[in-house]
């Protein structure tokens, strides 16, 4: 495996200097042999950056069957944040049956339940606000099921039962301690993940069932179609999990009907598989909050907001670029100051590790490499494409960086390459920045390239920013 990864980034370093040597936008320059380059700067182009609203996001497509298009991470939390507002996440999940039936289905032989509970592993790279403050979380029985056939949304939402099967109350998260005790169907809080003890009555339910609802995934869900996990009253986190391990565990006892004093603890679980269904429910709230006098229309706003999730992006324009008409590219960097507003908390809500950069785009347009992100009008900027597999976070930039005395944050983002394409009208003059993970060949071949992944959120400074204002620099060459 490790020879065959050392033969593809060859293969992707010959690409790149073919590119070089044939494309003048790749590098930004045409060098022709006996002339003399005279290279250009300029820092006065005038661009403007505002807050726009997110939209909802997709998060189960029908016809993914290679699972690349589906989130790793599912948020749960009424998140009140001190700039932004509230969010609130929740999230939906199909269980199915283990590989064959299970025996209390089959067997003539007496059971009784001793317990049940709910296993959800915690996303410990997602964790985002205060967690040494009290949880609560509930988990409800879905009544309306999730079609294979549907394409979900973060808005979409589903009927419920209105009684909880299962709460956790009360509890502090330990998402970063690792702890290998386990006990099934206690009410507790384990190393990495959280252990919900179930109603009786589900187990009953499961228990007394016809076999004939055990024949396969489809028919079990025809009992059970899904459970919601969702977080009581308001808080200051959000926490993240992996529906990867997820499982509604089954305790129970057998009692030979030849000898009422032989008994046999026995288990079954319901996991959460690779091909379920899972949903995840966003709402931003943001009356009242600071970014509410930021949202749209404002003019000449001196600061911008960038959340995750499906909060708000930057829509970063570039007005008037007429007097550049047929200059060469040779590198092109937008810095966005990071501001730390009065009443923040750095250390309890951190700003985003890392920015992307989209551009509007047909869905036929053609790319580099294969980015797994479900088209909704836009694509990563080629910059990123180009730099995916030389560490993004490097050549493409947009992560968060001190400056030289350690004392202030900042954003470097690369754009050289679309903004040649805006140049040159290829592009709309108008790019999307979000929040994102950290950027980095395995990311580019293995996640969701959405603000899905991380709840993290920032304050930056804008081109009319009295006190650190965004700027763009470009260094080309003329014709």
């Amino acid at each position: 495996m490790r020879s065959h990864n050392h033969l593809f980034f060859y293969f992707i370093i010959l690409l790149f200097g073919n590119l070089a040597c044939n494309d003048p936008s790749f590098v930004g320059l045409d060098i022709v042999e006996g002339e003399q380059i005279e290279v250009d700067l300029r820092d006065d182009i005038p661009f403007t950056i505002e807050t726009v609203r997110g939209e909802a996001l997709q998060v189960y497509d029908p016809d993914d069957f290679t699972l690349t298009r589906r989130p790793e991470i599912f948020f749960c939390g009424n998140f009140v944040d001190p700039v932004f507002g509230k969010t609130e996440a929740s999230f939906y999940t199909e269980l199915g049956i283990e590989f064959s039936k299970p025996i209390f289905t089959t067997s003539d032989v007496e059971y009784s339940l001793r317990s049940i509970s709910l296993l959800i592993p915690f996303a410990t790279e997602g964790v985002y606000g205060d967690t040494t403050q009290e949880f609560s979380i509930e988990v409800y029985k879905m009544t309306q099921p999730m079609l294979d056939e549907s394409t979900y949304l973060t808005i979409q939402d589903f009927e419920v039962d209105p009684t909880p099967i299962g709460e956790l109350l009360s509890f502090r998260p330990t998402p970063n301690i690792v702890d290998s005790s386990l006990v099934r169907g206690l009410d507790t809080v384990f190393g990495r993940g959280l252990n919900v003890r179930l109603s009786r009555a589900l187990g009953e339910e499961l228990l007394m069932a016809d076999s004939s609802f055990y024949e396969n995934d489809s028919t079990f869900s025809t009992l059970l179609n899904g459970i919601q996990i969702r977080a009581v009253g308001d808080g200051n986190a959000l926490l993240p999990f992996t529906l990867a391990g997820a499982s509604i565990n089954i305790v129970y006892d057998t009692i030979s009907q030849f000898d009422v004093d032989s008994e046999q603890q026995l288990d079954f679980i319901f996991p959460v598989k690779p091909t379920s269904i899972n949903t995840m429910n966003i709402q931003h709230n943001y009356a009242g909050s600071i970014v509410e006098n930021y949202l749209d229309d404002t003019e000449n706003p001196d600061l911008a907001f960038v959340q995750g999730l499906t909060g708000t992006n930057i829509k970063l324009t570039f007005p008037d670029l007429s007097d550049l008409e047929g200059v060469i590219v040779n590198q092109a960097e937008l810095e966005l100051p990071v501001i730390q507003l009065d009443g923040d908390n750095a250390q309890t809500f951190p700003p985003a590790d890392q920015l992307l950069l989209f551009k509007e785009t047909e869905e036929d347009e053609e790319f580099l490499f294969t980015q797994f992100v479900p088209f909704r009008g836009i694509r990563l900027v080629d910059d990123f494409d180009l730099a995916a597999f030389a560490r993004a976070d490097r050549a493409f930039g947009g992560s968060l960086s001190f400056n030289q005395d350690s004392t202030q944050q900042s954003y470097t983002l690369n754009l050289s390459g679309v903004f040649q394409k805006i140049i040159d009208g290829e592009v709309s003059n108008e790019l999307l920045i979000t929040v994102g993970p950290i950027a980095n060949g395995e990311f580019v071949l293995t996640q969701e390239l959405t603000q899905l992944a991380r709840a993290n959120r920032v304050v930056v400074g804008t081109p009319f920013n009295e006190q650190r204002k965004a700027k763009f620099t470009l260094t080309f060459t003329n014709p």
